[in-house]
This record gives structure tokens, sequence and C-alpha cells, in this order.
């Protein structure tokens, strides 16, 4: 299969990454001499400190970033966050949109990528964006490809992943919506159109590079995770959270739909999964 974005539509892929970092190279090696993409560096964020004239240029509320997250986020998670709403606003500009991909993907089947970010842009025309990296590690992801990409809509949004596909409303969506300036999130909040592969084109890390992210999630990266611990619960579901932090929420209800509602969808989306794949 071979999407309409080949020959002078080529895919923009832009790769969140220090250009001579180590962790970059095998990405930048395998897209070399493929006219199918136009492949960009995209710099990282790095703040030297919560003063940082960057931070501060963003409008970045740390303040409110503790409210949603539950916990004071670092200079590194909040300089990710910089870095991909700045990649968005690009694509935003791109008339087809593209894709977005950090320095620590890996991709086992360069044609599957391609196709999978093709039919995509191709097909969807709403506001939408598309996960279709996994955290899994490289060597897992490649023993479950298949040569048709298969795109089902979900009800999540992604709190963490290195591989994601926009399209031009998509990006404008993202890079616009009030919570990517107070969360870290890969999809900041928003009400927009979310997709996934069935099966991904993209690893988090291989063999060599050690990043796989947290995959017991002991870090609780994940905004939308329902694995905080059980005082955390009951903070959020006593209301407790709302009443010591009611400044930083415009109401009660964006409460219990940017904090409560996603992380029950998320349970229940989970579960479901569990099931099916038993």
């Amino acid at each position: 299969m071979g999407g309409a974005l080949g020959g002078e539509n080529m895919l923009k892929v832009l790769i969140v990454g220090d250009k001579e970092g180590q962790r970059i190279q095998p990405l930048l090696k395998m897209f070399l001499n493929d006219e199918r993409f136009d492949v960009e560096n995209w710099d990282s964020v790095y703040l030297k400190s919560f003063s940082d004239i960057q931070l501060i240029d963003s409008g970045f509320s740390v303040e409110k970033s503790i409210a949603y997250t539950l916990r004071k986020l670092t200079l590194g998670e909040i300089g990710c966050s910089l870095a991909h709403n700045r990649a968005r606003q690009y694509l935003a500009a791109n008339e087809l949109g593209g894709v977005i991909l950090e320095d620590d993907a890996r991709i086992p089947n360069l044609d599957y990528f391609f196709d999978s970010a093709s039919l995509f842009l191709d097909t969807i025309k709403i506001p939408a964006v598309m996960n279709f990296s996994s955290r899994n590690k490289l060597e897992v992801l490649s023993n479950t490809l298949t040569d048709i990409p298969s795109i089902r809509k979900t009800i999540v949004h992604s709190p963490g992943n290195v591989g994601y596909v926009l399209n031009k409303s998509g990006a404008e969506m993202l890079s616009s919506t009030d919570y990517r300036l107070c969360m870290m999130c890969d999809w900041p909040y928003s009400k927009i159109n979310k997709y996934a592969l069935a099966i991904s084109a993209v690893a988090h890390g291989d063999g060599q590079s050690k990043s796989l992210v947290d995959p017991e999630n002991l870090m609780r990266r994940g905004l939308f995770s329902w694995k905080k611990n059980w005082p955390n619960r009951i903070k959020l579901f006593s209301f407790y959270w709302y009443i010591k932090h009611r400044h930083n929420f415009m109401s009660l209800k964006e409460y219990i739909n940017v904090m409560l509602v996603p992380r029950i969808i998320y349970q229940i989306h989970r579960s479901l999964r569990t099931t099916i794949l038993r």
C-alpha cells in the first residue's frame, strides 16, 4: 500500500532531541536518503531553573501544573512539553500535517510506518491525532507487525508516547488549547478526535537506548493514569483536591471534566483492552 503523501508531498517528520546525541542517530540513519520523508530535527527545550526565561516566556503555569498532576513536574518534563508544543505549532502551518517523534523512538518497519501515517492523513479530515507508538521494546514490537495498518477511534488521551501523527487542524487544536500551558502531556486536554493503530508502528526504545519509560508506572508520569495510590484517589474523588486548589480551576465542571472523567475513561478503556487480550 502506498500513501498519497508520496512524490512531491513528502511526509513531514519532526524528531525532538539533540541532533548530535547518540539516541537520535538510529532514527536519522533510518530516514537517510528515503525520498518519502521530509525530516527535520526539533531541538529539545533545556530549562536551567524554574526562573528560566524560556519557562517564563512560554506562559507555562507551574502552580497550575501541580494542581493537574498532583505533583511538581521536573524541569525535564516541562521542557519536553514545551518542545512538543512548538513542534505542533510548526505542523499547524503545514497543509498536510505530519509526525512528531522523540529521539528514542524506534521503527521496526519503515514501510508500515509510512503507510500508517499516510492512511491517517489521507482519510481523517476532522481535527485529529493518532498515537502510533507503543511502550513495547523494538524487539517485541517487531514480532507483531502486519502489512496493512488498521486505525481505531479511541476515547483516551495519550499522556506519554514517542510518536504520533497530527493533521493540520489537529495540530492547530492541540497547540492552542489552554491546557498546553499547565500539563506535561503529549496530547494536552482538548476535544480533539483521538485515534490509535491496532498494531503500533513505533517502539519506545531498544536494547541499546535504555529509554523505555517507567514500565511499572512508578513515576506516575502519565497524567491520566489510574495508577495513583489510594490517598491520591481519595483526594481526587472526595473533591478535597478541588477545594485545596480551587483558585487554579475555572469551575467545578472543569475539575470534573479534566481531573475525574479522563481517569474513569482510562480505567474502563484499560479494563476492556485487558479483557479482549485475554
